[in-house]
């Protein structure tokens, strides 16, 4: 324990005893007090330790050679003797170490710095530099790394010395940017080789280069993906103009085009072409901003509406295709089988991990992270999971869950009362000793999928989904994320409505739960054509439309079919009237339309009851009232049809209206989005 100076003065003036003299070790060279100084031969620890083992092998025999060996012994592993050196050289040693150590590059290695500083002794060098350019031919992988990053480094301050300044120079070295980084790659920054700005050919887009990079000091690797970025536009300017795009007068909005052309071709990847996009975006209107650029037409700019990134393979699904759900089959094949996992030293927290992972459609981060109380009671005596929903920042979200998630929950908080863990506040606690006060990784997580992805039996027979029909499927490829999206889909197949399922998931926008499921397109054609004969006009008269023609004149719109032209040729979106269905000699509702227009109605006649209340004009209210006539005789029709059908195709009836009402809430290219009505209170 250590002691302040009073204390140590203290002790020394009522203690007995007397201090242990200091007594050296007789290694030259070494400045630690020997072990034993009564002995002939007085030596620290470490020289003891050595000599020792030198005698052991046989390589000291006797006194003399032992003495030969102690006046130039091997230093310590953590000494450097760099007295023997220059000052020069000194200097350098001690910076170089210093960098390694502000770096964080690890261990020094200690062995191949001594090798260096007894061969500087040795050639009588002046500077590392030389040491290492005599020496690097014979030298091993590992210590050719350490004399690299040594070089990188005394090179660096050898250009700051000389002035070097990348405002004006075309070879930039971004390690002297200090520019933002991870440190993995902080560690291997010195390796890099400086972006040679010479190969953007066109001077104006080299000093908008230069002026975003300097101005914005962006992280590492957007610094080298917006070069990569400039040296594909000067290319293709170097194409696609007469004068190779040196006059940036000439430019225009085709030209901006030819670049994204080819950053699509580039980066056709969607996740990883957007933040390409986002780079160019960038270092345009910092251009545009700055005087480097006053020559440099506005018409040279990027334009949302007009240059987007590649398509997200999402958006253009395959009319059959299932999304990352899982099939209905192959979850409860997995549910059932918790029990089949093998013995491993986290098996009980595995099954509970992965009986709320399957069963409540939680992300993997909200599962792993949840609390030791986090299962609670409703008022009416059901149960709510309280977890934390980490990406969007909202904390204590509550879910209802099912008795037998439940029970997974009470059941490993039962056998882990007698563990390590049992005090942890979290439900799932890392199972590393040194980590014990965190909740438990993501890692853990997948490997007890896996495990349980090995250890349950082989489905017998081809898997099928709610149809019968059987699908393509392996669990190979099944990641934690995919129970989320099957979650969603086994929630829309029952018939839960979009709005009530982004509460479920916790979305704040209904158009991303619109990404998690999807409606085979088998039977959003099937259903359609059932409910095609039962086609409406605004006077509430049926007039049905044949299947194929259903389809072929008609677009969604927020409360039912148009078959207008030019607002069916336009996806829905030129409307004459301004969606004012009810009045529209084109208004084509059928009974999958039914809930909106009724949500549409309270909110018709609402309006109209503010209307009078305010004093408005005669016509505005009249507005109102027409329409809630109009809508009110086509549900009245509607409901009057629907109750004289026969039990079972009620029911068909009923199951197409849903299916067909979810398609629609799916947005794609060319459709009408349909326009989502809030509940009031």
């Amino acid at each position: 324990m250590s002691k302040t100076q009073a204390d140590v003065r203290d002790w020394l003036n009522f203690t007995t005893s007397t201090p242990k003299a200091f007594v050296p070790c007789v290694a030259a060279g070494c400045p630690i007090s020997a072990d034993n100084p009564r002995v002939d031969l007085p030596l620290c620890w470490n020289h003891r330790y050595q000599l020792a083992a030198r005698r052991s092998r046989g390589e000291i025999l006797d006194e003399q050679s032992a003495l030969r060996w102690l006046s130039d012994p091997v230093d310590p592993p953590f000494m450097l003797r760099i007295g023997r050196l220059n000052p020069r050289m000194q200097t350098e040693v001690k910076y170089v170490i210093q960098a390694h150590l502000d770096l964080a590059r690890g261990p020094v290695q200690v062995r191949t710095y001594r090798d260096l500083i007894n061969k500087g002794a040795q050639w009588k060098s002046v500077s590392l530099l030389a040491t290492i350019e005599r020496a690097v031919g014979s030298v091993n992988k590992n210590s050719r790394s350490v004399y690299r990053f040594i070089r990188e480094v005394l090179v660096r301050e050898e250009r700051r010395y000389k002035g070097y300044d990348p405002h004006h120079e075309n070879l930039i070295y971004l390690n002297d940017l200090n520019l933002r980084t991870t440190a993995s790659v902080r560690r291997e920054m010195f390796e890099k080789p400086p972006l040679d700005l010479s190969r953007i050919t066109q001077r104006w887009l080299r000093d908008g280069y230069r002026n975003w990079l300097l101005t914005i000091l962006p992280r590492r690797g957007d610094a080298l993906t917006g070069y990569r970025i400039s040296v594909l536009a000067s290319e293709v300017l170097g194409g696609q103009c007469s004068d190779q795009g040196h006059d940036p007068r000439l430019l225009g909005p085709s030209h901006m085009s030819a670049i994204i052309n080819a950053m699509n071709r580039q980066w056709p990847n969607y996740g990883g072409a957007k933040g390409v996009f986002r780079l160019w975006r960038h270092i345009l209107e910092t251009g545009h901003r700055s005087s480097v650029w006053d020559h440099v037409p506005r018409a040279f700019s990027y334009n949302p509406r007009l240059h987007k990134p590649p398509t997200h393979s999402r958006t253009y699904r395959g009319d059959n295709d299932q999304g990352r759900a899982l099939p209905v089959a192959a979850v409860a094949h997995l549910r059932n089988n918790l029990q089949d996992l093998a013995p491993y030293p986290n098996r009980d927290m595995a099954i509970a991990m992965l009986a709320v992972l399957i069963d409540t459609g939680r992300r993997p981060n909200e599962v792993v992270s949840l609390h030791r109380g986090c299962l609670q009671r409703d008022r009416h005596g059901d149960w709510i999971l309280v977890y934390d929903n980490h990406k969007a920042g909202r904390l204590n979200r509550r879910l209802p869950i099912q008795e037998e998630t439940a029970d997974a929950i009470t059941s490993w908080l039962d056998s882990r009362m007698n563990g390590p863990v049992a005090e942890s506040q979290w439900l799932f606690p890392s199972p590393m000793p040194a980590r014990s006060d965190k909740f438990a990784s993501y890692g853990l997580l997948y490997g007890a999928l896996r495990r349980l992805i090995h250890d349950v039996p082989t489905m017998e027979g081809p898997i099928k989904d709610l149809h019968g029909v059987p699908v393509d499927f392996g669990f190979g490829g099944i990641r934690p994320h995919d129970f989320r999206h099957s979650y969603a889909q086994r929630h829309v197949d029952n018939g839960t409505a979009p709005d009530e399922l982004r509460d479920l998931l916790d979305h704040e926008d209904v158009r991303t739960t619109m990404g998690y499921y999807q409606v085979n397109d088998t039977r959003k054609r099937a259903a359609a054509n059932l409910l095609a004969p039962l086609t409406y006009d605004r006077n509430g008269d049926k007039i049905g439309l044949s299947p194929g023609r259903h389809g072929l004149a008609s677009i969604a719109v927020p409360y039912g079919g148009c078959t207008e032209p030019s607002n069916v040729k336009a996806g829905g979106n030129a409307c004459p009237i301004r969606f004012q269905c009810s009045g529209c000699t084109f208004y084509r509702p059928d009974p999958s339309y039914l809930p909106d227009i009724e949500r549409h109605l309270v909110e018709l006649k609402t309006n109209a009851a503010q209307a009078r209340r305010l004093n408005a004009p005669p016509y505005a209210i009249a507005n109102f009232d027409g329409q809630v006539e109009d809508f009110k005789q086509i549900v009245d029709r509607m409901r009057t049809d629907l109750a004289l059908l026969p039990e079972p195709d009620r029911q068909a009836i009923t199951e197409a209206a849903t299916i067909l009402r979810t398609s629609r809430l799916i947005a794609r290219p060319g459709q009408h989005l349909p326009l989502t009505v809030k509940d009031r209170p």
